[in-house]
């Protein structure tokens, strides 16, 4: 079905964009906090949380789908998602960073 693969092909790249968003976010977020700018870091860690909730809920999907399946191609598809994901910083603690 190729209108399926397209979609999934859609969702992926959602996914991987969305995890690339939340890393740079957070680093920038880091940063700010760094230089004292505590409303303009908070700003982006928000932003940050804000994307990866997408994320996991693609993941949580990614994983249930992928208990039941054999096809190589979306295990491989579903690892390079998960060690994309995996590199992304704790985006949760950002808050408790501005407080300390």
């Amino acid at each position: 079905d190729e209108g399926a693969e397209e979609e999934e092909r859609k969702r992926v790249y959602d996914a991987l964009l969305g995890a690339s968003k939340v890393e740079v976010l957070s680093r920038q977020g880091r940063v700010l906090l760094q230089v004292g700018a505590l409303q303009e870091a908070s700003y982006c860690f928000q932003c940050a949380n804000d994307e990866i909730l997408p994320v996991a809920d693609f993941m949580m999907k990614a994983m249930a789908q992928g208990d039941g399946g054999s096809d190589e191609q979306s295990k491989s598809k579903l690892q390079m998602l998960q060690n994309q994901i995996a590199r992304l910083p704790l985006v949760t603690q950002a808050q408790m960073q501005i407080i300390c």
